[in-house]
């Protein structure tokens, strides 16, 4: 991390960085009170730590999971499965 970007997260913590990062935090702490919270809780911390110092930090995206299509797995039809016949 270079000098300037400490100096811009310095500025960033005194101007309410830290207001942002505590929102975060508590978010995550709510978040972890249910089973099902759980993920987007640990989600909240992540986002807690980046706000706290965000200069100098570099991000990556993840691959993204394969799409499919919902009819071509067979999970939604519509009609009854009959066919009928028109004339």
């Amino acid at each position: 991390m270079g000098c300037l970007s400490v100096v811009f997260n310095i500025i960033w913590i005194l101007t309410g960085g830290w207001l942002t990062a505590l929102a975060f935090f508590l978010a995550g702490v709510l978040c972890y009170i249910t089973i099902i919270g759980i993920p987007l809780g640990r989600q909240a911390f992540k986002m807690a730590h980046l706000t706290l110092a965000p200069f100098g930090k570099r991000s990556r995206m993840a691959a993204a999971p394969p799409r499919s299509s919902p009819t071509s797995s067979g999970w939604c039809s519509s009609g009854s499965g009959r066919q009928s016949a028109t004339s």
